[in-house]
């Protein structure tokens, strides 16, 4: 059997035939390839020149190997791009473009996002809303309680928190209809609920307002602690008063050692004024039988504050006018000691 060679030409037509794509997928890839783990990467995870192009084709370029490999991992493709695109979101991340799909911010959403009113979201809202469950039903909730103005970081902190339509429909029901987002978001951190606003009424303080309701949840003004300023007498309380009665401490082991210097005016004010003193035998024996009619009140604040060492001298001292006039009556108290 005679078999004719191949001539140089023939050759040459298949060499370059079979080896084109080779080279073309080569030289496209090698520019966001640079070694060859990460050429190894592009082989297993499937980045072809084609798929590089149809990237590009869409409007993402600047890409670095690693973005790649992400967006064919994660299901990044060209025609997901252009969806985004013409929903509008044209300046997306390759890190926004895989969060998007890892977390399902597709289309779909995005268009129940915008039907409720949400036009400007940004791309880590959408993400925020996917990866704590904002939906179209959550959104619907919220509205139906009369939020209509609230912003994306509002629905999120919302979840976070649990404000859900239960929650604010019980804070509708006792009569706190008016309350923000940024209030609702706050009882929830600190466990202002339904109970506790029961618990409140029941104790004598009916209708307090949302900061009192906060301050009185963050330092414990309970039934147990009203209990207690019972047993020293103190049956009707102001908000304020019972706040402070509890933040400086005061209880009837407090009360009794007064009585042992020789104080007898025991009012909720008095008490806070001569915790705020810091009274001791020392400054007993400093301010007794002394004339003060001429000195500052400030300036007895802050020699009793320089003895013990702990502040400076001009503090500032920001108390209301009650506190202030339960300091003068103390020390004049003091004064009249024998």
């Amino acid at each position: 059997m005679n078999l004719r060679t191949p001539g140089l030409a023939s050759l040459l037509i298949v060499s370059a035939l079979l080896l084109t794509p080779t080279a073309s997928i080569a030289q496209r890839t090698d520019s966001y390839a640079h070694n060859r783990s990460e050429r190894e990467s592009f082989r297993i995870h499937g980045v072809t020149d084609s798929f590089v192009r149809s990237i590009e084709r869409a409007g993402v370029r600047n890409l670095d190997a690693d973005d790649l490999v992400a967006f064919r991992i994660h299901g990044v493709t060209a025609s997901f791009i252009e969806d985004m695109n013409d929903l509008g979101l044209r300046r997306l991340s390759a890190d926004d473009f895989v969060s998007f799909r890892i977390h399902g911010v597709d289309g779909g959403f995005m268009e129940e996002v915008e039907d409720l009113g949400f036009m400007n979201v940004t791309a880590d809202d959408l993400v925020s809303f996917r990866i704590h469950g904002v939906d179209g039903d959550f959104l619907s909730e919220v509205e139906d309680m009369g939020f209509m103005n609230v912003t994306a970081d509002d629905l999120v902190s919302f979840k976070i928190h649990d404000v859900d339509e239960r929650f604010m429909r019980d804070m509708k029901d006792l009569g706190y209809s008016g309350l923000d987002a940024d209030d609702l978001v706050a009882f929830s951190i600190h466990d202002v609920d339904a109970d506790f606003i029961e618990e409140m009424e029941e104790i004598g303080f009916p209708n307090l307002s949302t900061d009192d309701l906060l301050a009185f949840r963050i330092h414990d003004v309970d039934a147990r602690f009203m209990n207690e300023m019972k047993d020293l007498g103190f049956t009707s309380l102001s908000p304020n008063q019972a706040l402070r009665l509890n933040i400086y401490d005061v209880d009837e082991y407090y009360r009794d050692r007064m009585r042992k210097y020789g104080l007898s005016t025991f009012t909720p004010n008095t008490l806070v004024a001569m915790k705020i003193l810091d009274i001791d035998q020392r400054f007993i024996n400093d301010w007794k039988g002394a004339d003060v009619s001429d000195i500052d009140m400030r300036d007895i604040l802050d020699r009793q504050r320089d003895n013990r060492g702990r502040y400076s001298r001009n503090s500032r001292y920001n108390y209301d006018r009650e506190i202030w006039e339960a300091l003068h009556a103390v020390v004049e108290d003091i004064t009249r000691l024998k």
